[in-house]
């Protein structure tokens, strides 16, 4: 996150709960030290009102600060010109102000005027040019500060302002610093003197601070203007006549106007009123009879409408029937109709329908159908045994070049499960990444820019149909496909015979198998997450993601049995799922708590990191990324006993596998042990992640 003031690269501080219910992260800047809240996505609610509860010093702090600062005008500035509170609240300081003799003005865009009406900022004839602003327990409330004093020194050149610094002691949490009152949720930006002087150094402005009231100024000044010489003679003579007196008449004259002008206007209003209720009858007749008129008009332009629609789509139906007629008489006056017709008319004769003998013709064809496909994929296989080295194509490969194009899947642009891969290729490549939408029902990415230029092109999961790849102009044909498991669905011949000249790379075993069985060019590298800390959690609490509708609660509900256990529900599902919702009963049972998305991957890892249990969300993965990522913080991963989750885990041992036809109550007494053959698994397995994986490098060179 970058500083707003001098957008250098923050530094996470800690989280903290706002409002009671938000958890909400600070940062600190390491170059001006300003402290900053994330994006205060909290503040409509934070100011339902304006001035909080806690803020129970209003009024001696409005009071201790006239005194001080009537000492600084008559000190500092023309005592005859116009002041302006900014943000300032109920107006009691502009009433002190004003009371003393000083011609102060108040602006405040959430607080009601409560104590100086009539001497808003809006009251002002003209625009004025103010000698000072001050502006009392607002910069910490400052969403970006720098714009905002941008705007208050339109108002004049001279800001007077107060904020709480930072103390000098580290700050570790909330509770090192009564000044971040995260219970109100108004306080989102924190100074200390060297962020003041980072912020006068941008704008150009001179600085001078006294305690916790400070001034920002385009003037000059001999001395700092807040510490105030109380034996200045010349000062201490200026006598200002208070504005109590010339406010009153300011306001008692404006009332008695008023009352004036309501006399004169009830006068003009009981003459009129009898014709205008006469005319009032009329329009209301008038407006009637428009609007009946109108709503006759409507409808017989709609009426209109609809019979030019409807004539419209008629004259479409009759052309389609005609085209339909047409290709019907060519279909009937067809050979193929005639032949087909012959046909039908003798089985009708031989085999009558639901006779044995249809039934027996029936089962010879699907007979007939499974031995084809067997007798196809069987050749597969003993061409990619016997043939393995004339299988696979020599490919003519732009070495000079170290541009590879990236085509994935646009959701794995959210979660990031396809971002080690890139980011491994970016350390030899020079990669352009495209994130497809095709699945939403869009068009395939645009690829038709990819020439002789680039070295390869990598398809992540998913592969567009052959028009597409045709548009590719890099006949160099180095094309390498990615595929998933929970993706790829049936490998059928159709399938063999579109990737036969593909390199493929398979995170799964199975898929791998698979493929080379076919005489298909796959390399194998199972992946690993690089495991951090051993993070036991509670034993009894559980983290399950529903992402979607195979594995949901009442499967949860049925692997866990009876129990004590507590049940924290993520509920991003993936696209085209719904979330399905526990019943009270469930939810008082298993004290369930809920999470729908995080701010960042950390802030959901650190909610898994308390929990023991991990069940794995999906009935088959491409790779698996979540559980993989639980197996190496040490939790006890449940899982479908599918790819690849049974190629990581080994039931009872690093991990627990269930039928999810036939889910039962899983035996949880040996978590302990499980959890610490599942975290040495990772450690071990990740070693030979990073010795294998520069076999993918090779595989993508190979020509």
């Amino acid at each position: 996150m970058k500083c707003k003031i001098c957008k250098s690269e923050t530094k996470y501080l800690f989280k903290n709960l706002v409002l009671n219910k938000y958890q909400v992260d600070y940062f600190k800047c390491p170059n001006c030290d300003f402290i900053q809240t994330e994006n205060p996505h909290w503040l409509d609610e934070a100011y339902n009102n304006a001035i909080t509860d806690l803020d129970v010093g209003l009024v001696s702090r409005n009071l201790i600060y006239s005194n001080i600062i009537e000492e600084v005008i008559k000190n500092n500035f023309n005592c005859s010109e116009k002041f302006l509170d900014y943000g300032g609240g109920y107006g009691l300081f502009v009433r002190l102000m004003r009371d003393k003799g000083f011609n102060f003005y108040r602006e405040d865009k959430y607080c009601k005027n409560v104590f100086a009406k009539n001497f808003d900022i809006e009251d002002l004839s003209e625009k004025v040019k103010f000698e000072a602003v001050t502006a009392f327990e607002v910069f910490e409330h400052l969403e970006n500060t720098l714009e905002e004093l941008k705007e208050i020194l339109k108002y004049s050149d001279t800001v007077i302002f107060s904020t709480e610094l930072q103390p000098y002691q580290e700050i570790k949490n909330s509770n090192d610093w009564w000044y971040f009152t995260p219970e109100t949720g108004q306080h989102i930006s924190f100074y200390s003197e060297k962020t003041l002087k980072s912020i006068a150094d941008k704008c150009g402005l001179v600085l001078h601070s006294k305690e916790n009231l400070h001034i920002l100024s385009k003037r000059s000044f001999e001395k700092n203007p807040l510490i105030i010489n109380r034996c200045n003679d010349e000062i201490n003579k200026i006598e200002i006549k208070s504005l109590i007196h010339s406010d009153f008449e300011l306001v008692n004259n404006m009332i008695k106007e008023a009352a004036i002008i309501e006399k004169e206007f009830d006068g003009i209003k009981s003459k009129k009123l009898e014709d205008f209720n006469q005319r009032q009858k009329l329009l209301v007749k008038l407006s009637l009879i428009c609007a009946n008129l109108d709503s006759t008009k409507a409808q017989l332009d709609l009426t209109k409408t609809q019979l030019d629609s409807t004539n419209a789509q008629l004259r479409m139906v009759e052309s389609e029937l005609d085209a339909v007629r047409t290709e019907l008489n060519q279909v009937y006056s067809s050979r193929l109709w005639r032949l087909a017709t012959l046909i039908r008319n003798i089985m009708a004769k031989v085999a009558p329908n639901n006779s044995r003998r249809r039934e027996s013709i029936y089962v010879i064809w699907d007979t007939s159908k499974r031995i084809r496909k067997s007798l196809v994929f069987g050749a597969l296989r003993v061409k990619a045994t016997f043939f393995k080295k004339h299988l696979y194509k020599k490919r003519k490969i732009n070495t000079s070049s170290k541009k590879v194009v990236f085509i994935g899947h646009s959701y794995h642009a959210k979660t990031k499960s396809s971002e080690f891969f890139i980011d491994y290729l970016k350390s030899f490549f020079d990669i352009d990444v495209i994130f497809d939408e095709s699945a939403y029902g869009k068009s395939f990415a645009d690829i038709a820019h990819i020439d002789e230029s680039y070295f390869a092109v990598i398809f992540w999961q998913n592969l567009p149909d052959r028009e597409t790849i045709e548009k590719i102009k890099n006949k160099n044909e180095n094309i390498v496909f990615v595929p998933m498991y929970d993706a790829i669905g049936k490998t059928d011949y159709s399938f063999v015979k579109y990737c036969q000249d593909f390199k493929i790379i398979s995170f799964c075993k199975a898929l791998h198998q698979s493929f080379t069985s076919l005489g298909l060019d796959s390399l194998y590298v199972q992946y690993f997450p690089e495991p951090c800390q051993f993070y036991p959690g509670e034993k009894e609490e559980i983290f399950f993601w529903q992402r979607t509708n195979d594995i949901d609660i009442k499967t949860v509900q049925k692997l866990l049995g009876s129990g004590n256990f507590k049940i924290h529900v993520h509920t991003a599902v993936d696209p085209y799922y719904h979330f399905v919702s526990p019943t009270k009963n469930t939810e008082n049972e298993y004290q369930i708590t809920y999470s729908n998305w995080y701010s960042t991957k950390e802030a959901m890892l650190d909610v898994e990191k308390q929990k023991g249990i991990y069940i794995a969300p999906r009935k088959t993965e491409g790779i698996g990324m979540s559980f993989l990522e639980a197996m190496a913080m040490g939790k006890a991963v449940v899982a479908c006993d599918n790819p690849t989750m049974n190629e990581y885990i080994r039931d009872g041992k690093t991990g627990y596998l269930f039928d999810l036809k036939r889910p039962k109550p899983i035996d949880f007494s040996g978590i302990s042990d499980v959890q610490r053959k599942a975290y040495a698994y990772m450690q071990a397995g990740y070693k030979r992640w990073q010795r294998d994986k520069k076999n993918i490098i090779d595989f993508i060179r190979k020509p």
